[in-house]
């Protein structure tokens, strides 16, 4: 399963989600109110937001259409890591991008505040000219898998209990077409993943406002069981 495939339905969701923000910002929002909006509706880390509020666009633009060639090349989760790695005021950015647990992390020899990526060998296909050995000059925060869990989980904790049948009935039939529960072990789904394909089909099929992540994330947890970093295991998309 190549994990490069889920960075490019949350490329695809970020990027429409930053031409939104410019209509905020047309709209005369401030950085405070789109903050709450993007954290608390769409369930983003509030490093993300922070970095798209903060980039100036024609950069961004040109970070969004680096990743798009990335996903045509087909690199792998840590290929993407090690180009962009020196990058790192687009780290909470890439690290949502990447949200994923079904990918071994590159191995990594810590010393005081330097965390040096060791050496790997990467097909001529995939790997330009840039270099193979890279120094990220500070140790890993907390991460973007963790605080999405604590933003959705305070996010459900302020929300009242929804006792409508219809909701319920509208999320079994997208779960009916679109899951597979596998109960096996190897089967990964992301919530950042199946929220994009459950945007698309609401869409359309309806024109309400689509259901917030956290409502879905709520259903499926009584579902599948409680996620762990925004994953539910023995489930897949279909």
């Amino acid at each position: 399963m190549n994990i490069i495939f889920y960075m490019r339905d949350s490329l695809e969701e970020l990027k429409f989600n930053v031409d939104t923000m410019l209509y905020l910002k047309n709209l005369k929002w401030s950085n405070t109110k789109m903050m709450e909006y993007f954290v608390n509706k769409l369930n983003y880390p509030s490093a993300l937001v922070t970095v798209l509020l903060n980039t100036k666009l024609s950069f961004l633009n040109s970070v969004l259409k680096r990743l798009d060639l990335y996903v045509e090349l087909g690199l792998s989760n840590k290929d993407v890591k090690l180009h962009m790695c020196k990058y790192n005021n687009l780290q909470p950015l890439v690290n949502y991008l990447l949200d994923t647990t079904t990918e071994e992390e590159t191995p990594v020899v810590v010393k005081e505040t330097e965390v040096k990526v060791v050496k790997k060998e990467v097909d001529k296909k995939e790997l330009s000219k840039e270099t193979s050995d890279v120094v990220i000059k500070k140790e890993e925060e907390l991460d973007e898998e963790d605080e999405e869990d604590l933003e959705v989980d305070a996010l459900d904790d302020g929300v009242e209990e929804e006792d409508d049948e219809e909701e319920a009935n509208l999320f079994d039939e997208f779960l009916k077409d679109h899951v597979d529960q596998t109960n096996d072990e190897s089967d990964k789904m992301k919530s950042s993943q199946v929220y994009s394909k459950f945007k698309s089909w609401y869409s359309s099929q309806y024109d309400e406002d689509v259901p917030s992540k956290a409502e879905l994330k709520s259903f499926l947890n009584e579902k599948f069981g409680k996620s762990v970093k925004s994953t539910w295991t023995g489930v897949s998309l279909k």
